[in-house]
């Protein structure tokens, strides 16, 4: 009798950032996949949806490489489809037109003739699950989405990848609003499934040539060379797949457990088909994870007790800019400003690290603040 049906994933090697390496890989593990023209057939319009949190360029391994958008672009084009290219970061004072040159964006689709779109423009109220979400008009309206995310571990959640790449169709400033209402991780976790089960992407192609390890998503974790393009059509078992490649354990990353078990996806590596190299043969060693991986990682039950005993809490560190991007963008008003430079109300953060997100200069740290809960209102 034959076993249930096995996701499957591609898994190429790519050592470096040079175009037809990167050209080659992509092509390669779409193909493996059933090639693009499943998802972008002519004149499909197809939103291609990578990772641009922040105005940084590409050698900080924070936003997708260019060199694999222009890929994935390259490839809906020849497949026949009209691509646009959307994301929606948390709104930043540089504003998008720096974001998309900063990040090499803009010259990528300039050079091919795509749309550039922002996702602030049109959106819709959905329901997703049990909630009334604010999404973009321009993502949902397209025949398929096409998600390009970055490799990186997340101090939040930790791993963001091909499920948390989607919370980028909330418009900017609605992510604000989204962090404030879901403060408890268990909560958050639910809500980033529900936009993703929302908005499903046809195809999930991840930039794992460099990775960001330790305190990710922005400038607080450091590049890694993983040397990987990996594509799929189920971005749970993609999740899954890239959180073992990390070294997490199978049940740490909650949005993994989740979607599995509302069943948008595949999480068992044993019911997961690598299409490529064995997975131990590639795998980074030693991969540096989030500080709140020991906090992250308890049941929900437990986690929400210990919440009052093991606090995390940002410090600011001497080489801040005094740009004011923390307080600007903490949801729970917990980072006023004095003298020039951000100064925490301990008992007002909500532990959405949205501070250590949106700093520019990696001047925000994350301790562990032992028993505070029990002290601060």
């Amino acid at each position: 009798m034959p076993g249930p049906e096995r996701a499957v994933v591609a898994v190429r090697k790519c050592s470096a950032y040079e175009p037809e390496a990167v050209r080659e890989a992509v092509s390669d593990a779409v193909a493996a996949i059933g090639g693009m023209g499943r998802f972008a057939g002519p004149g499909k319009t197809v939103l291609v949806k990578p990772n641009l949190l922040v105005p940084q360029p590409p050698e900080k391994a924070i936003t997708t490489h260019p060199l694999v958008l222009k890929s994935v672009l390259q490839l809906v084009q020849e497949a026949g489809g009209r691509p646009l290219v959307g994301d929606s970061p948390s709104a930043h004072k540089a504003g998008h037109e720096r974001l998309w040159t900063k990040t090499g964006m803009l010259g990528v689709c300039n050079e091919l003739g795509v749309e550039l779109v922002r996702f602030e423009s049109e959106t819709v109220t959905v329901k997703a699950g049990q909630r009334m979400l604010c999404l973009s008009a321009r993502a949902l309206n397209a025949d398929a989405i096409v998600s390009v995310p970055k490799f990186k571990t997340h101090a939040l959640t930790l791993m963001t990848c091909a499920i948390k790449n989607l919370y980028g169709v909330v418009p900017g400033y609605s992510k604000t609003a989204y962090h404030m209402e879901y403060s408890d991780p268990v909560d958050f976790a639910e809500l980033l499934v529900s936009i993703f089960e929302r908005a499903r992407p046809a195809l999930t192609v991840v930039d794992a040539v460099i990775g960001l390890q330790g305190n990710g998503p922005s400038s607080g974790g450091r590049p890694r060379h993983v040397g990987l393009i990996i594509a799929g059509t189920d971005a749970v078992a993609i999740d899954a797949v890239c959180a073992h490649l990390m070294g997490f354990g199978e049940n740490d990353v909650m949005t993994t457990n989740i979607a599995a078990r509302r069943g948008l996806g595949v999480k068992d590596l044993a019911h997961i088909r690598i299409d490529g190299p064995p997975l131990e043969s590639v795998k980074p060693q030693k991969y540096l994870l989030p500080i709140g991986v020991p906090m992250r990682i308890l049941p929900a039950g437990i986690t929400r007790i210990a919440e009052r005993l093991l606090w995390i809490r940002p410090s600011f560190r001497q080489n801040c800019r005094r740009c004011g991007e923390c307080s600007s963008k903490c949801p729970a008003g917990a980072i006023r400003v004095v003298d020039g430079r951000p100064d925490l109300i301990s008992g007002k953060c909500i532990e959405c690290l949205c501070c250590l997100e949106a700093c520019p200069h990696d001047a925000v740290a994350m301790k562990y603040s032992f028993l505070a809960g029990l002290f601060l209102a």
